[in-house]
């Protein structure tokens, strides 16, 4: 179970564009009220950590909501004549919007420590540094460093050195907040990664991650749509993990205090249908099948349900469902599972 009363170090990984996954997660750490104390990230993961730091989540959100090409790159993508001329795809326009909407005062005034992982390349070192590491009126310089990925125009930053996106070396770092000490931490993962991702001895610590349920699309993917459905993933995809909701594609509350009653023999089969292993629980059961319904029938699927809220959705629409299935031996099965569940719904 997630404990509550810890105060947490928290990671977020580099990702590009799949960083609106992190704004959904911030949303639900900050509903269920989970105290963190330090934050550190990788490429966009600090971009996202900086504006943490400074608790501007409303502006976080404002600027992922209304993220376009224009806002990121001063060169048109199929600009490839442009892109070969200049040696790299020209992002000052990202720069401009760093420095604009991150407070680096409110940062560096921040009870949460913030911190950045990035690579430097004229002297290939790694670098991790916090914010009482980076001088003064630099920050926007060294969240650049960190989110320089290797298509970027090349330019050198703060104190005149040629960075490199972070997570080609430390794509997720945990060692950072290790190595100061914090030992009760979460990881935002946002998917596959084109970087390394360092091992570290982790056995000193509570490590709690949360992982994409799905698919988070490109690292340069500005689609609306893809932003918004992402943002909404990753509340869901936190929540499951601070409130322990049940469901694998759905998100359901374990408040279901219904009795139902199936034979064994369909209980059995149902249990191998969901795989569920041969020790399974009756409730284990009941919302592994509430989860298989609503599928089924297309439910909305990020989206918080009670138990019963999703009962009462489910049957509206299960008459439709068996229909269209021609009343199979296994819908029917399925209707007597789900059936004792709906009594009195």
């Amino acid at each position: 179970m997630f404990n509550k009363d810890h105060t947490y170090g928290l990671v977020l990984d580099g990702g590009g564009t799949r960083g609106a996954f992190q704004i959904g997660a911030w949303r639900a750490l900050r509903e269920s009220d989970i105290k963190i104390e330090a934050v550190v990230g990788t490429s966009v993961g600090s971009i996202n950590g900086a504006f943490l730091a400074a608790d501007s989540y409303d502006r976080a959100v404002r600027l992922w909501e209304t993220m376009d090409y224009s806002k990121i790159f001063g060169t048109e993508l199929t600009d490839f004549g442009k892109i070969l001329k200049d040696k790299g795809i020209d992002v000052s326009p990202l720069r401009a919007l760093i420095s604009k909407e991150i407070d680096e005062q409110a940062v560096r005034m921040s009870p949460v420590k913030f911190g950045l992982a990035t690579l430097n390349l004229s002297d290939w070192k790694e670098m991790d540094v916090f914010i009482d590491d980076i001088p003064k009126g630099m920050l926007c310089d060294y969240i650049m460093a960190s989110a320089y990925l290797p298509f970027f125009k090349s330019e050198k930053l703060a104190g005149g050195i040629t960075f490199l996106d972070g997570g080609i070396y430390n794509n997720s770092p945990v060692n950072m907040l290790l190595d100061d000490g914090y030992r009760h931490i979460i990881v935002i993962k946002l998917g596959e990664h084109i970087g390394i991702e360092k091992k570290v001895d982790t056995s000193t610590a509570t490590i709690r991650e949360v992982l994409p349920s799905e698919d988070l699309g490109s690292l340069i993917d500005v689609d609306q749509t893809k932003i918004i459905h992402n943002m909404q993933l990753g509340y869901c995809d936190t929540l499951r993990m601070i409130e322990g909701l049940a469901g694998r594609r759905y998100y359901i509350r374990p408040d279901c205090s219904r009795r139902w009653d199936l034979p064994a023999d369909d209980a059995e089969y149902f249990a191998k249908r969901l795989k569920l292993g041969k020790h399974f629980q009756k409730d284990q059961l009941a919302y592994a099948a509430l989860d298989f319904m609503a599928d089924a029938i297309g439910l909305e699927r990020l989206t918080i349900y009670s138990c019963d809220d999703l009962l009462v959705k489910i049957k509206k629409q299960l008459p439709f469902y068996l229909a269209g299935t021609g009343y199979s031996e296994e819908s029917r099965k399925l209707e007597h599972l789900i059936g004792s569940l709906l009594m009195n719904v």
